[in-house]
């Protein structure tokens, strides 16, 4: 026969558990300020920094294809989920929304991870780590690619290239008119 005096405290973990996973999944207004309005070429530097250190989750200085590829899909699985990404610099963090529904376009995994793996082999000098440099490297190219007018400022329709580069959905971008 099951225990029954266990069962409010089962109830109150589960509980205590989804509302965690609420509190990740959709985030305050607190931690989250505006959405960006223009993002300039210095705070695409800060945010590559503090992301290569949050990416490397082995604090080796380096950020391995694993931890790439892991990094690619928990991004897109989050952009999925709340529509934007956040663009963390020392000022804060802010976000871009992306120009459609997720739950209505979504990019696969195994897309995202094959993606991921590309842009890596791409970047990487063939050591099979990416520098913190090789990296901001990616976030330079990214940023050059959706300054349409090269004024060293993403702006409107250039920060949605920059956001959907960001999460792996370059075919997305290429199938939307307008962009």
């Amino acid at each position: 026969m099951p225990n029954i005096t266990l069962l409010p405290s089962i109830a109150a973990v589960a509980a205590a558990a989804s509302a965690a996973l609420t509190n990740v999944v959709t985030p305050s207004g607190d931690v989250y300020r505006d959405d960006v309005q223009e993002l300039s070429h210095h705070a695409i530097e800060q945010h590559a920094l503090l992301a290569f250190n949050q990416i490397d989750a082995d604090k080796d200085d380096n950020i391995s294809q694993d931890e790439f590829t892991a990094s690619a899909i928990a991004r897109q699985g989050l952009a999925h989920l709340n529509g934007f990404i956040p663009i963390e610099t020392q000022a804060g963090v802010q976000k871009i929304a992306l120009p459609f529904d997720g739950r209505e376009v979504r990019v696969e995994r195994d897309h995202v991870a094959y993606g991921a793996q590309r842009q890596f082999a791409r970047f990487d000098s063939a050591d099979g780590q990416l520098s913190e440099d090789e990296f901001k490297h990616i976030y330079r190219v990214r940023f050059s690619l959706a300054d349409l007018d090269d004024d060293g400022v993403l702006a409107g329709v250039e920060l949605t290239r920059f956001a959907l580069a960001e999460v792996g959905a370059e075919t997305i971008l290429a199938n939307l008119q307008g962009f």
